[in-house]
């Protein structure tokens, strides 16, 4: 499970985003959807990742919980 808090077209935008937010945060690549998701975290189980939803959401409102 993962906690995404951006999607974009391209690497650089994601690196972008972070860099604004001033985190360390990491770029998937999903390859499905030819897309680069900022993952704010990474979980075992769906509990997890929902309290980390939470956290996530202060930062980015639209977070959102991905299964891939």
């Amino acid at each position: 499970y993962y906690v995404i808090i951006g999607s974009f077209p391209s690497q650089k935008g994601a690196e972008r985003f972070i860099s604004g937010l001033g985190a360390e945060l990491d770029v998937s690549f999903v390859k499905d959807l030819n897309t680069y998701r900022v993952v704010y975290s990474m979980h075992e189980n769906l509990a997890e990742a929902r309290t980390a939803l939470e956290a996530a959401k202060a930062v980015i409102e639209t977070a959102w919980i991905a299964v891939y």
